[in-house]
Formats: C-alpha cells, structure tokens, sequence
C-alpha cells in the first residue's frame, strides 16, 4: 500500500505541463494526476490505515510550498531505491 496526496493544480502548472511537452515532443500521459507521494510498502490494515488517517489531518485542506522539481529516472521495472534525480531545478 502506498500514502500519496491528490493535489489540487491551477491552471497555469498544466499549461506547463502541455508546453514541456510540445517542447521535448513527447505525448502526455493521460489523466494527469499530480500527487506527492509520502511512503510506498505500508502495511495493509490497521497500521496503514492509522498513517492515513494522521496525513489527512495533517494535509487535508492546507497550502503547500514547493522548494524543488527533480527530474527522476525511474521505471517499474526498477526498485524504488534504485530512482536516481539526473536533474533538480531550484524554485524561488
């Protein structure tokens, strides 16, 4: 089971999204759904369910401030440990 929050998006980060695209001619995957992700691997059951229940109170309903993009090799053939940043671009 993995812990991930749905993230509401303005417009203009789609935008984004869709000229990022257009310039590296690649297709967008579709539906695109922003997360951040928070734990991969936690158990099923009560012990899963209580972290849920502690990030929705957490998150639910507050802003959040990236500081940071990665861009991230990664694949489902590869373990997550073996996810690698080849780029980070600082935010102001």
């Amino acid at each position: 089971m993995s812990l991930f929050l749905d993230l509401d998006i303005e417009s203009s980060v789609a935008s984004a999204r869709e000229d990022l695209a257009a310039r590296l001619a690649v297709p967008l995957p579709q539906p695109f759904r922003p997360h951040l992700s928070l734990a991969y691997g936690l158990p099923a059951g009560e012990p899963g369910q209580q972290a849920v229940h502690e990030m929705s109170h957490r998150f639910v309903g507050k802003r959040i401030t990236l500081n940071e993009i990665r861009v991230v090799r990664s694949a489902k053939e590869l373990a997550i440990e073996e996810w690698r940043a080849i780029h980070i671009e600082r935010l102001k």
